[in-house]
C-alpha cells in the first residue's frame, strides 16, 4: 500500500494513518496469511530532494509495484515546473516511459495518475478546504470524478481510509477463504516470492521458479 500526498502540509494526516489505521489493517491481513507493507516515502518539497532526480524514479517505481495507492489531497500541488524537476522527469522517463503521458504535472499528480486516476488501483481522500492553486483545483476535480471522498476532520479521514483498506482486503483475500496449517504457510511464502519478483528482473528462470512454487508438478528446469 503506497501512501501518496504532498508532505509538508499533511504531516499530521500521514502520521495518524501510519499510527492508528495501518496496524489494524495489517493485523487483519496477517490473520489471512498476508504480510502487507506500507510504503510511506515521506515525500516533501525540499531543496535537497529537488536536486535528487533518482527520488522521482524510486517513488514512481514503488507506485507501480503497489497493489493499492491511498492518496490524500490538501491545498498544495507538489513539486513541479522547476528546471531541476523537468530534468528529473526526463531521466525518469528513460526507465518509466508512462510519465511522458502526463507533461507538466507535479510528482504527486504523477503518483495518482499512474495508479488511482488511470488505473483504479486505490482511492483518494480530499481535505475539505478552499484551494487557490489552479492545477491543484483541477486535480481535485478529477479525483472527485474518479470517486474521491471529501473528509472534514482527521477522525473522518482515519475512519474512511480504514474502511476502504478493509474493503480492499476483503475483496483480494476473502475472510471465508482463510487457510490454516501447512497450506497457509505455503501461501505466505508464495505471496512473498511474488511480491519480491515484482521488483526483480523478471528473467525466464525467475518466472519458472515461481511457476514451480505455484505448481510443484512443474519441476522441469529451464
Amino acid at each position: 500500500v503506497f501512501l501518496s500526498s504532498t508532505f509538508s502540509d499533511l504531516v499530521e494526516e500521514r502520521e495518524a494513518l501510519a499510527r492508528d489505521v495501518w496496524p489494524v489493517v495489517a493485523a487483519e491481513a496477517q490473520v489471512r496469511g498476508v504480510t502487507p507493507v506500507l510504503v510511506d516515502l515521506r515525500w516533501g518539497v525540499t531543496s535537497a530532494q529537488a536536486q535528487a532526480a533518482d527520488t522521482i524514479t524510486v517513488c514512481l517505481r514503488e507506485v507501480l509495484r503497489s497493489d493499492v495507492v491511498v492518496g490524500i489531497l490538501g491545498d498544495r500541488y507538489g513539486w513541479s515546473g522547476t528546471k531541476e524537476f523537468k530534468a528529473a522527469i526526463r531521466k525518469t522517463a528513460k526507465l518509466i516511459p508512462q510519465v511522458t503521458q502526463y507533461p507538466d504535472v507535479s510528482i504527486t499528480e504523477l503518483e495518482l495518475r499512474l495508479s488511482v486516476l488511470d488505473g483504479s488501483r486505490g482511492c483518494i481522500f480530499l481535505k475539505d478546504m478552499e484551494v487557490k492553486d489552479e492545477s491543484q483545483g483541477k486535480l481535485r476535480q478529477d479525483a472527485l470524478a474518479a470517486g474521491g471522498m471529501v473528509v472534514k476532520e482527521l477522525d473522518e479521514l482515519k475512519r474512511a481510509v480504514r474502511e476502504q483498506l478493509m474493503a480492499t482486503l476483503n475483496e483480494m483475500y476473502p475472510e471465508d477463504q482463510v487457510e490454516d496449517g501447512e497450506k497457509r504457510e505455503d501461501t505466505v511464502h508464495l505471496r512473498f516470492a511474488d511480491n519480491y519478483l515484482r521488483g526483480a528482473v523478471r528473467l525466464p528462470f525467475h518466472q519458472h521458479l515461481l511457476g514451480v512454487a505455484r505448481d510443484p508438478a512443474a519441476t522441469r528446469i529451464m
